[in-house]
């Protein structure tokens, strides 16, 4: 039986941006299936939003976005959790500062897997479903798509073209999904305050007050599905600071 709750996969739920737009939708009144790599990070938003995997508001699926069979475990789980899909948030991803003649052909095609591929494997999966219940995809892109950084140490040439791949997935997801009522959008913050980001750039490189913070792109992505950005479908929505 399907429930009458929306239901949202959300992938890398981990932390950062995933794990606020887990709370922001918990608020919204969705279930969730929430996606990471890492079992541990996945317990911890599930802490935070005040519930366990055994309850009946959301599931954790360990799954690789990278593997489509994974994707498909993950539509699988869903279905079979609530019957149904209505929102599809394609948010893991990584950024590897890297030169052209020091990235090597597996760390190239890597970058375009956890950034490009894996919203397409999970997108294709959900699809039948989102047909039916009219749904959403969300697709986490990057300012990288159009400003890719450049440092003495590299720059974020394969990141970056995965991210703008993905924009133009987003645009024809939109236009084939449009007669079936579905509707697509990219979200193409800059810094956003992560770990990912302190990762790779310090507070003195990066200062504070130039980030965004992950509840602001959650927000974001809550104006494409229910609030004023929600004629939009199809577009690139960017942010910075």
């Amino acid at each position: 039986m399907t429930n009458s709750k929306p239901l949202a996969i959300i992938t890398g739920a981990g932390r950062g941006i995933g794990r606020a737009v887990a709370i922001r939708f918990t608020q919204l009144g969705y279930r969730l299936v929430l996606v990471s790599r890492t079992t541990e990070q996945l317990q911890e938003t599930l802490r935070l939003l005040g519930t366990t995997i055994s309850n009946s508001d959301a599931i954790a699926v360990t799954a690789d976005v990278t593997i489509a069979s994974d994707m498909q475990k993950v539509v699988d789980q869903a279905i079979k959790f609530t019957g149904r899909i209505d929102v599809v948030v394609n948010n893991a991803g990584s950024a590897s500062l890297l030169t052209v003649e020091g990235t090597t052909p597996a760390e190239f095609d890597g970058q375009i897997a956890v950034n490009l591929s894996g919203a397409f494997y999970l997108t294709h999966y959900a699809w039948p479903h989102l047909k039916q219940s009219k749904g959403v995809i969300i697709n986490v892109s990057s300012q990288a798509a159009r400003d890719p950084l450049v440092t003495p140490d590299g720059t974020f040439h394969a990141y970056a073209a995965a991210k703008a791949g993905l924009n133009l997935l987003t645009l024809t997801l939109a236009r084939e999904g449009a007669p079936l009522g579905i509707r697509a959008f990219s979200i193409a913050p800059g810094a956003v305050e992560t770990k990912a980001l302190r990762d790779i750039a310090s507070k003195e490189v990066f200062p504070e007050h130039l980030t965004l913070s992950p509840d602001d792109v959650a927000q974001t992505i809550e104006a494409c599905i229910t609030g004023p950005l929600r004629h939009a479908s199809g577009e690139v929505i960017w942010m910075k600071r």
